[in-house]
């Protein structure tokens, strides 16, 4: 992974190997890469603001930090207690490994968020047809391919980005009137089962096919990614993102913010809204709690509104 402890005074980079350490302690718990990241660009933030040894942490340093993020740099509730959760997490590390004497992380309260309870942000049937567009308008056959079959199988299965990057050939199947693939690397390491639909079938044979003659494979090997760059090399989590930043931009879709992950939502929303199954809808999205899935079945922004204006 890349490094990204940056520290800003002298004393916090002192302790670039505590943070190594916790990093790889994070990884034993196996979660995925963009949470690690976070976690540490967060503790980060928070050893650059700490003036004090870290040895001699109490409770007063994270109300002062709080009062930093809340007063002064203005953040909103979620963000910080985003920072505040990656810093609780970091604080029982250094209580387990005796950095600490108090493990005082059960002490640090988050702040309450108060707003209602709305569906995510999903994209519109224009929307799609646009970004869609703009996939399969490259120049280069390989990436015109690449760029449409990644966008069908972000919005044909709901599956999420480290999930993306991680399908191998292997785990699809094809069929002339089915197919499905198979998740091996989900969150927190489950597998499961995605059924697809004939939109995302058509679009990964037609890129496999090209992919075999372009890169003049006799096949493609199971172990190989799915989805692959311009080498036929397995893409980053950042370059897809790139990618889709990129057709969001072209399509001049400024009504929503983008990210591969709005595809998921696109996707829970749609199938939600087609079937009312709730249960078959947090299968497919690989869930632990009802609760998550839950969401999608709540009313969007746009129908809330639409509903004040009948008053």
């Amino acid at each position: 992974m890349k490094n990204i402890i940056e520290f800003d005074h002298p004393t916090s980079k002192n302790y670039f190997d505590l943070i190594e350490d916790y990093k790889n302690d994070l990884y034993c718990l196996n979660l995925s890469k963009s949470t690690i990241t976070t976690y540490t660009q967060s503790i980060s933030q928070f050893l650059n603001f700490l003036e004090d040894d870290l040895s001699s942490l109490d409770i007063v340093h994270i109300h002062h930090y709080k009062s930093e993020l809340h007063d002064k740099q203005k953040l909103k509730a979620v963000t910080i207690n985003k920072k505040l959760q990656a810093l609780k997490s970091f604080i029982s590390y250094l209580y387990k490994v005796t950095f600490i004497k108090d493990d005082i992380s059960k002490k640090i309260s988050l702040l309450k968020v108060q707003k209602t309870r709305i569906a995510p942000k999903a994209l519109n049937e224009s929307e799609i047809n646009l970004l869609l567009q703009f996939a399969g308008s490259n120049s280069k056959k390989i990436l015109k391919l690449r760029n449409y079959t990644m966008i069908q199988l972000l919005l044909g299965t709901g599956i999420r980005l480290d999930e993306l990057v991680n399908l191998d050939y292997g785990d699809i199947v094809i069929n002339d009137r089915s197919g499905h693939i198979t998740i091996r690397k989900g969150k927190g390491l489950k597998e499961r089962i995605v059924f697809t639909n004939s939109k995302v079938r058509n679009a990964l044979s037609l890129y496999f096919d090209y992919r075999t003659e372009k890169f003049e494979l006799s096949k493609i090997d199971s172990a190989d990614p799915a989805i692959s760059n311009q080498s036929n090399k397995r893409m980053t989590s950042r370059s897809v993102q790139k990618v889709i930043q990129s057709l969001a931009q072209k399509a001049k879709i400024d009504r929503i913010k983008i990210s591969p992950h709005t595809f998921r939502h696109t996707f829970a929303n749609k199938y939600y809204s087609a079937t009312k199954d709730i249960l078959a809808l947090q299968a497919l999205m690989g869930h632990n709690s009802l609760d998550t899935t839950g969401t999608y079945a709540l009313p969007s922004q746009e129908e809330l509104l639409a509903s004040l204006d009948k008053i």
